[in-house]
């Protein structure tokens, strides 16, 4: 006999029960209920890594939308990809004072359509809202968007005065090393990333669409990189209240520093020096019962380097020439950590 469908007012009033996608139509939200040790098993909220038996509840957008939502202000992590956000997300699950939700799939749809020309203001601050709902008494919700969800920061920061957000990046040639570690597989995920962002970002770089056909799939990676930084510029010069920038060098190489700086901004109750000595740092972002410390990221970070070494540093090279090109400063404001 299987279970009874949980009401509107059970999974409204239980952050454990999370959006994780909309309808083809957008007319129902699918909501998972994910008790709070399963997010540690859990590489990002999407369907195919949940895990098996996860109880489902299908509510329309319309009876959801009409009812109050007991939100957090939202706390983001928006990034450029393999710069660490995924290891931050993880360190930030801190009971009593905070829990990070990586890449929730229902905010890379609502950026899909945003790409492609639909109104999402009202199903957007639907969806942060409801991922926002604290976990416990007085803790924050930290929200790690996929990046190409990057181009809903603006509307986002509009109609959420109080969030509070960190653009993380990494440089050009750290981007450039994981995307040529990962073989073509990376390539072709990067490739359709520029696709992706060039679709709300444009860059007046003069190439024409011939010239883009010619570009090397780590050029195509590094723009879709360039385009993002831009993202992240805009974001900390128009929102300097509520935008934050922060580098993956930063990130771990002074998490001290790092951890102090961004709990003070985010308002956390942690004690900074803790989660910086987490031993989630020491441990792979996306296969935690792996070691994996700064020791073993120099070691991978050489051998790229030998394999790939001159293409990675004939692209940065071509990147920064592009940048000083098109006026683009490459050291994002605000930051952190100084």
């Amino acid at each position: 006999m299987s279970a009874a469908a949980p009401s509107l007012d059970a999974v409204l009033g239980d952050a454990q029960w999370l959006p994780l996608r909309l309808s083809e139509d957008a007319t129902t939200i699918r909501f998972v209920h994910l008790p709070r040790e399963d997010h540690q098993r859990l590489r990002y909220l999407e369907d195919k890594f949940l895990p098996a038996g996860t109880a489902t509840a299908d509510l329309p957008v319309a009876l959801v939308a009409a009812r109050p939502i007991a939100a957090a202000p939202p706390r983001f992590i928006f990034h450029s990809s393999m710069c660490g956000s995924t290891l931050l997300a993880r360190v930030l699950d801190q009971p009593g004072h905070s829990m990070a939700l990586a890449e929730p799939i229902i905010l890379n749809q609502i950026s899909a359509r945003f790409s492609r020309g639909e109104d999402v203001g009202e199903l957007l601050a639907l969806a942060v809202a409801l991922l926002s709902r604290p976990f416990g008494a007085g803790e924050q919700v930290v929200i790690k968007p996929g990046n190409s969800a990057n181009n809903l920061m603006p509307q986002i920061a509009e109609r959420f005065p109080q969030m509070r957000a960190v653009a993380l990046e990494a440089s050009v040639e750290d981007l450039l090393r994981a995307v040529a570690k990962r073989g073509p597989q990376g390539r072709i995920i990067y490739r359709r990333l520029y696709a992706f962002v060039a679709r709300t970002r444009h860059l007046d770089t003069g190439f024409t669409p011939e010239d883009m056909w010619e570009l090397t799939d780590l050029q195509a990676a590094a723009l879709a990189w360039l385009v993002q930084h831009c993202e992240f510029a805009d974001m900390l010069k128009q929102r300097p209240d509520q935008f934050r920038s922060l580098t993956m060098d930063a990130l771990l190489g002074e998490r001290g520093d790092a951890m102090t700086a961004l709990g003070a901004f985010f308002e956390a109750a942690w004690a900074p020096a803790e989660v910086a000595s987490d031993p989630r740092f020491n441990r792979h972002s996306k296969d935690s019962g792996r070691a994996y410390d700064d020791h073993q990221r120099r070691r991978d970070a050489e051998e790229v380097n030998r394999a790939f070494g001159p293409e990675i540093e004939w692209t940065g090279v071509w990147t920064r020439d592009l940048a000083e090109h098109l006026a683009i400063p490459l050291d994002l404001p605000n930051q952190l950590v100084r």
